[in-house]
């Protein structure tokens, strides 16, 4: 995707402490609206995907209409709107969002009438607020824009609670936080290290309203400046354009980094001010987290969408995975999912949701977490009109602990829901997620899906840390649940993001006996469980004999593997060829080909005959 900014013009009816673009006056050869029509034109001719209009404020331009509509091309473009939201009213919201703009970012570094000191601007904060709200109204996309300076460091804390207390937590998309470098006057600006602290904790304060915290790429501290990256890593998504960043320099302590290919340092201005104190990112799992191999619009584009097979007993079909956000609540050690990805357009996930039901693939939505977009319902009800077919949906269940939520999810079509639970307990669950909190939620949201009579397929990642909760896990599914199937799988290295240790990915054989104890308890209580083979993980040659023989024979296309999964010099001759993907690179890297049993022909044959 190409952005193109677009200033419609520098006045403001704000005069913020931080803001480095505003003017005093305009030239009428810039702003008139023939000069701004003109720059779009040429925006649209150097190939932009993605317009930004910004100013000053362009809210204040009786033209905004015209403006966006001209951008919008008629749906080919998306249009990002930049404003304090301070001069619309529902008429307004409604004008502009009818002339097809796609996303509003609106600047709110506080939650209360303390903004208006900081803006310079009486009864600026209120106004924004209603603006903030007429936009939601509108139906417009809305993210919050919001600049972490010196005099913001403890307002912006109250956002959230602010946000949930409006009872609009839900509907906004994100919130982005910016670190200015420059400001007009001295002391405006903190340091590094001081909003590295204050974005953590703003991370945590919107994680209680399952609220994206997000950073602007471009006004953002680096991970060596954060007492706990680990803890933020999500929040980053460092590709090698970073390191490309005009007026950033890398200062000696970067020669250590293992980020120092893609990230530029500190601006200058903020080394003008002292050198801040660093700790260089050299942990591998660390960096795999907050490393991205390609820019973001191209890592979205990437992992947008993606198929795979459905294995069958005489052939398979294709599922299609449609992630709706990237966004999750949870910070699961073992994701393979940048979440820290921009969202992708509602017009294009309608139409990537349409072509997968024209080409006959089964559609799950996803993300992220998908609950977290207020659109879901709608994608639910589009992909139930198309298939007319019970929706498939993955997720952690965490915000369907909401009645009224959940009802809305499952009346717009959900019929299968398939529910991340990696514990039978919060203790460990939550230390799993990394989401104090949300085991309890996961557990009443399967409880409200159950009710309504949703098909429950759980999902448990095996890992090394996890694996003898297994057997807990079927007894309270069993207990509880006892209609749902519980399907396994072991981590995967299918992005760089996941780390590639032992105390991640456990050995086949360390984890067999409690496989087996799971499995045997499983069929004991008449709990359906599955996965776990090929596809999920581990061939079926690494498998307790108990759970291999109850394993089903699925056809698997021969190259469905792709680089995830490649075949040993000791698989030479298996018999179940035609039904293993092989082993994992991942895997092999680790641990080597040793476990590796080719199977005989009786032992097919003794599968095909039961």
């Amino acid at each position: 995707m190409q952005t193109q900014t677009v200033y419609t013009h520098r006045t403001c009816n704000q005069a913020c402490l931080w803001c480095t673009v505003r003017r005093t006056s305009d030239d009428p050869a810039f702003s008139n609206t023939a000069a701004v029509l003109a720059r779009i034109d040429a925006a649209l001719a150097a190939g932009a995907t993605q317009i930004v209009l910004t100013g000053g404020e362009p809210g204040t331009r009786p033209d905004l209409a015209q403006l966006i509509s001209r951008a919008h091309q008629k749906g080919r473009i998306e249009v990002i709107l930049e404003t304090n939201g301070t001069d619309f009213d529902d008429a307004a919201a409604r004008a502009v969002h009818s002339a097809g703009l796609s996303l509003v970012r609106l600047n709110l570094s506080a939650a209360d009438a303390a903004l208006d000191a900081l803006t310079r601007d009486p009864g600026g904060s209120a106004r924004a607020w209603t603006g903030l709200r007429a936009l939601l109204g509108a139906g417009l996309i809305v993210e919050l824009s919001v600049a972490i300076v010196e005099a913001t460091r403890d307002l912006v804390l109250a956002i959230p609670q602010a946000l949930e207390d409006a009872g609009i937590a839900r509907s906004i998309r994100a919130i982005v936080c910016r670190v200015p470098t420059e400001a007009p006057t001295a002391g405006v600006c903190c340091k590094p290290a001081d909003a590295a602290r204050t974005i953590a904790a703003l991370d945590a304060a919107a994680r209680r309203f399952n609220i994206p915290l997000a950073l602007d790429a471009d006004f953002a501290p680096p991970p060596c400046v954060f007492d706990h990256a680990f803890s933020v890593s999500h929040l980053f998504r460092l590709s090698l354009v970073h390191g490309q960043r005009a007026g950033f320099v890398q200062i000696p302590a970067c020669a250590g980094c293992l980020l120092n290919d893609r990230c530029p340092g500190f601006a200058r201005s903020v080394l003008l001010r002292g050198r801040p104190p660093v700790k260089p990112v050299q942990n591998d799992a660390l960096r795999r987290r907050l490393v991205m191999t390609r820019d973001p619009q191209a890592q979205a584009a990437r992992e947008f969408s993606q198929t795979s097979f459905i294995p069958g007993e005489a052939n398979f079909e294709h599922e299609r995975l449609i992630r709706i956000n990237f966004q999750c609540n949870q910070s699961c050690r073992f994701c393979f999912v940048h979440t820290n990805l921009p969202s992708v357009d509602d017009a294009k996930i309608r139409a990537e949701i349409a072509d997968a039901v024209a080409m006959g693939h089964r559609v799950v939505l996803t993300g992220g977490e998908p609950t977290l977009n207020p659109k879901l319902p709608d994608y639910v009800a589009l992909t139930r009109q198309l298939t007319g077919k019970p929706v498939r949906l993955q997720t952690n269940a965490t915000l369907l602990d909401d009645e009224a939520w959940c009802e809305q999810v499952v009346t717009a079509g959900v019929g299968v829901a398939q529910v991340s639970l990696h514990a039978a307990e919060a203790a460990l669950s939550d230390a799993i997620t990394g989401a104090p909190g949300t085991f309890v939620r996961t557990v009443h949201g399967l409880d409200n899906l159950a009710n309504r009579g949703v098909k429950l397929v759980i999902m448990f990642v095996l890992t090394s840390r996890n694996v003898r909760a297994l057997t807990d896990l079927v007894q309270l599914i069993h207990d509880r649940w006892p209609a749902a199937a519980l399907t396994v799988s072991v981590v995967t290295h299918s992005t760089e993001i996941v780390p590639r240790d032992a105390t991640t990915m456990p050995q086949w054989s360390a984890v067999a006996e409690d496989l087996a104890k799971a499995w045997e308890l499983a069929h004991a209580l008449n709990v359906d469980i599955g996965g776990i083979h090929s596809k999920a993980g581990i061939p079926l040659c690494g498998l307790p004999k108990v759970v291999a023989r109850s394993l089903a024979l699925s056809l698997i296309p021969e190259d469905a593997g792709g680089q995830d999964f490649v075949r040993p010099p000791a698989c030479t001759g298996c018999a179940m060829r035609g039904y293993c993907l092989g082993v994992r690179t991942g895997y092999l890297a680790l641990y080597g080909d040793g476990e590796v049993r080719p199977f005989t022909e009786a032992f097919v044959q003794e599968q095909r005959d039961r």
